[in-house]
């Protein structure tokens, strides 16, 4: 989105002035300017129109820089006031900047030019913000009384011992009640009538004697029908003269609409949507948790058990789909009932369950887990009025030797299951360290990926991405694509994991990096595209590089695109392993004009109080919500994310269309931006451009 600004230019030499205008549209601004050469048309000018900032040259004819800045400063207005000049001494920039000049920078400086202005501009809004803040102070008192009743926020004093001394009407509707004086004469013991917890409130009052405020203080309480509702309070206490609390006041709002929607992201994120287990983000969670313990204390003792059910497909394919679902929970029923509650069984999807064991006395126990699910899924199961037998092939690591990562865990698990697998039905194995063929096929593919950089055997395809109300193409995804000899086309899954454990993506990510950004400057000059953006996914791994930043920026100024039109996508997973660290990193991304997205929205769980800190731009809907919809849940998530984003100002993004009903939907949701085969899939660059050129065609199909 351009930025607005109103800009009084005094110069005297067109060419630079029209030099000047052209590269701040190009930096991201919308502008409004005048230029001036006389005192008196400048002094009209400021008498006559508000103006954000104002660029002077410095040396002029009849009049200079320094002159026009005195004459600013005598009418007594607050602009910010930046000089160029081709040449400026030492003492004449001393002389400017004592006299009121924001800033002075020589003449084609570009560089330092545009954010000497976004720095003004934001310091300009914050003394005008302090200065309304100022006489707000003043008239606070006199609107006090209409803001206390008219609020929609409630507000309220109470005391130490669980009284209220007022509460306004807004809360009082919070609370179920139609009268604020019927609250203040009901409660007498707010920690007991009105806390579900009542060590809750008394949480509240350990931190506001200890910090003297709060911010976000998260407590479920009743109404008065007994309902029970989450709140959060904003509130700050007021002391004697000895230190004790007289009493609190503060601000209290229903945020049970936000809790449930996190509670929702939560559970879509970490637990299986057909059996209501863990799901495999939230098992390596664990099992990463586990490794750091055990680097801690050697002592630890872990198993973890992966479990593939055996002819699985055969229920499927001759009792249906369904009674496939009901084998899988029965399965994971019986799988529950053989750890025990410190223990974590996951679903891994399809028929495959992992087992995570901690703090084993012993590794027999192990064995005996692993017997014990064998004789208990060997009891035939109800299906359907049939009995089903089911049996499993079980992979089985024991902690006994150190492992890198969770992944490298789950790897070896998944060698043993399979060697499990070839010995027949109902079969365990242990993984030992000399199961190296798994092992030695990852060392081909890596030494394989390696020569393919070498010998530039990578390449970028591209997915429009369309604006939904009018089916026109507003961007493009680029999505690396690995033409592998003698195999042909490797899509990302099959070798991003391994680049990203190898540290190659580092160099393969900042390789599409540039190539996309210097492709989309070509499209730009197709007629009607001249505002087509681009996509480009960075990993975990790359956001945790520090020469991130530079990388991005050289990457759109080698290409002369404009940092507005490159957006940047990072997964919700990523962000939220480190949120901290990403916000730095977001924020110090955020400074060079590009956009933000968040991929994958809705499979990584990130706290809604968390993602307001992002400085992010894009929600991009994950697919597997797009592809469930049509049932009443999925179309929930979807319209709730839609509804978020329009929320805090972001654009929606539904990944994964195929089909024309879909489309309907997110149009029906208001969904801004949609992508996916129905469409299009990714192309190679000579047949998007064609696509560019003459439209999507008029009935597009889900075919790759």
């Amino acid at each position: 989105m351009e930025e607005l600004m109103r800009v009084l230019i005094v110069e005297d030499n067109e060419d630079d002035a029209i030099l000047l205008l052209r590269h701040l549209k190009k930096s991201g601004f919308d502008i409004t300017h005048r230029i001036v050469q006389t005192r008196e048309a400048m002094e009209k000018l400021l008498d006559g129109e508000p103006w954000d900032i104002i660029i002077s040259d410095y040396n002029m004819p009849s009049f200079d820089g320094l002159a026009a800045l005195k004459l600013v400063t005598d009418k007594g207005l607050d602009i910010p006031f930046i000089v160029i000049s081709g040449a400026i001494g030492e003492e004449s920039a001393v002389e400017l900047l004592h006299a009121g000049a924001a800033d002075f920078i020589k003449k084609g400086n570009w560089a330092r030019l545009v954010p000497a202005i976004r720095r003004e501009l934001r310091e300009a809004r914050h003394r005008r913000e302090r200065a309304q803040a100022r006489e707000d102070k003043f008239e606070a008192e006199a609107r006090y009384t209409a803001l206390f009743e008219n609020a929609v926020e409630g507000i309220f004093q109470s005391t130490p011992d669980g009284r209220f001394l007022a509460v306004n009407p807004a809360m009082a509707r919070i609370l179920g009640y139609t009268e604020p004086e019927t609250v203040m004469a009901e409660f007498t013991n707010i920690n007991e009538q009105l806390y579900t917890n009542p060590h809750r409130r008394e949480e509240l009052m350990r931190q506001l004697q200890e910090h003297g405020s709060v911010a976000g203080f998260e407590a479920q309480v009743f109404r008065r029908d007994n309902s029970i509702i989450w709140i959060s309070i904003h509130a700050r206490a007021v002391f004697t003269k000895d230190g004790a609390i007289e009493y609190m006041e503060g601000m209290f709002e229903d945020i049970t609409t936000r809790k449930n929607a996190e509670d929702m992201l939560y559970q879509n994120a970490f637990y299986d949507q057909l059996t209501g287990l863990p799901n495999r983000a939230l098992l390596t969670d664990r099992l990463r948790r586990v490794l750091e313990g055990a680097k801690r204390q050697p002592d630890t003792k872990y198993a973890l058990l992966f479990l593939d059910l055996d002819q699985f497909k055969n229920v499927n394919d001759s009792l249906g789909h369904q009674a496939g679902d009901e084998l899988l929970l029965a399965v994971g029923n019986k799988l529950k009932k053989c750890l025990r509650a410190m223990d974590t069984v996951a679903r891994f999807g399809g028929d495959e369950f992992a087992l995570l064991l901690e703090d084993l006395q012993d590794y027999k126990m192990a064995l005996k887990v692993t017997r014990r699910i064998q004789s208990e899924l060997t009891t035939p199961q109800i299906i359907q009025n049939r009995e089903v037998y089911s049996s499993a092939s079980i992979g089985i690591v024991l902690g006994t030797k150190p492992f890198e990562s969770a992944d490298a865990v789950l790897r070896a698990a998944d060698v043993a299951m399979y060697q499990a697998k070839r010995q027949g039905r109902n079969r365990f194995k242990v993984f030992n360290h000399r199961m190296g063929r798994k092992a030695a096929r990852q060392l081909e593919l890596e030494t394989s990926l390696r020569q393919a950089i070498n010998h530039e055997q990578f390449e970028v395809h591209y997915q429009p991405i369309i604006e939904v109300i009018s089916s026109r193409i507003v961007g493009v995804e680029a999505l690396v694509r690995w033409r592998r000899p003698e195999v042909g086309l490797v899509l990302p899954r099959d070798f991003i994991p391994l680049c990203e454990e190898t540290g190659l993506i580092n160099f393969l990510g900042h390789w599409v990096l540039v190539t996309a950004c210097a492709q989309t400057k070509v499209w730009q000059s197709i007629p009607n595209h001249k505002d087509l953006f681009v996509c480009v996914n960075i990993s975990g791994t790359q956001i945790q590089q520090p020469g991130l930043v530079e990388q991005v920026q050289w990457a759109f100024e080698d290409a002369e695109l404009d940092p507005n039109l490159l957006k940047l996508e990072i997964t919700e997973s990523v962000l939220m392993s480190n949120a901290q660290k990403a916000v730095n990193m977001l924020a110090k991304l955020k400074t060079l004009g590009v956009c933000l997205a968040i991929d994958d929205f809705g499979t990584g769980y990130s706290s809604l109080a968390y993602l307001n800190r992002f400085p992010v731009d894009t929600l991009k809907i994950d697919r597997s919500f797009v592809s469930r919809m049509g049932h009443d849940d999925d179309d929930k998530i979807v319209q709730a994310v839609i509804s978020l984003a329009e929320t805090m100002g972001m654009d929606a993004v539904a990944e994964g269309v195929e089909q024309l009903d879909q489309l309907e939907k997110l149009t029906a949701m208001h969904c801004a931006f949609a992508q996916g085969f129905y469409f299009s899939r990714p192309l190679p660059p000579s047949e998007l451009e064609l696509f560019l050129k003459h439209g999507l065609p008029a009935h597009p199909t889900t075919s790759d």
